[in-house]
């Protein structure tokens, strides 16, 4: 039988282990399953030109407003240099009929050597020139302007940053099957048309485009 003593120091064994079984930390509850990536991919091209097209539009726009006449300025130089030209031809014919003992073949000669003074006419060359440069300045603006790439390629990110973000995307790819090496479900949603509409509705996005690189 144990002596009190003892008894009283196995009762204070006992109750510090329960105490100390009761002091454990709960286990810790299993981590939810990470959320599902969501991601997309798009025609860069297609975005991409869209971007540049609207560059060369705002460029156009920019070079012409203020001037509605250009084709009336364009058609009046034409008109002038016709006049020119017809009045010049008349006077050559004049001068070549006006002696009627001419041989035809001489007539022709003089007629064509005639002719050939038009060219170093200077009113009608300064009209002629002037006619060039509008056509050469509208072409220019109009063309295919390669400078407008590297614009439209650092507004391609701030697009896609935009719609990222009010799209709630993780991940947005370049349409190009060999950059994806591994695609479980076999599924990716083209969100290309969605990032046309989208830049169509916040045109502001364009609104400061980089500096275009100095021409060579």
């Amino acid at each position: 039988m144990l002596n009190k003593p003892a008894a009283s120091l196995l009762l204070l064994l006992l109750t510090g282990c329960d105490v100390i079984d009761h002091q454990q930390p709960p286990p810790k509850p299993a981590e939810a399953a990470p959320a599902p990536l969501k991601w997309a991919k798009v025609d860069r091209y297609k975005i991409s030109s869209t971007i540049k097209n609207a560059l060369q539009q705002a460029s156009a726009n920019a070079a012409h407003q203020g001037d509605e006449t250009i084709q009336q300025t364009r058609d009046a130089l034409r008109q002038q240099i016709n006049a020119l030209q017809q009045a010049f031809q008349k006077k050559c014919v004049d001068m070549v009929t006006t002696d009627s003992q001419t041989p035809a073949a001489d007539s022709a000669k003089l007629m064509k050597a005639c002719l050939k003074k038009q060219s170093d006419d200077s009113e009608i060359s300064t009209l002629i020139a002037q006619f060039n440069k509008s056509l050469a300045d509208e072409r220019a603006i109009w063309g295919q302007d390669s400078r407008f790439y590297p614009q439209a390629d650092k507004l391609l990110k701030l697009v896609m940053d935009s719609y990222a973000a009010q799209h709630d995307y993780t991940l947005i790819i370049s349409d190009n099957s060999q950059s994806v090496l591994y695609n479980q479900d076999q599924v990716a949603l083209d969100i290309t048309a969605e990032v046309l509409e989208f830049l169509k509705q916040n045109p502001s996005l364009l609104d400061n485009p980089p500096e275009l690189p100095a021409e060579r």
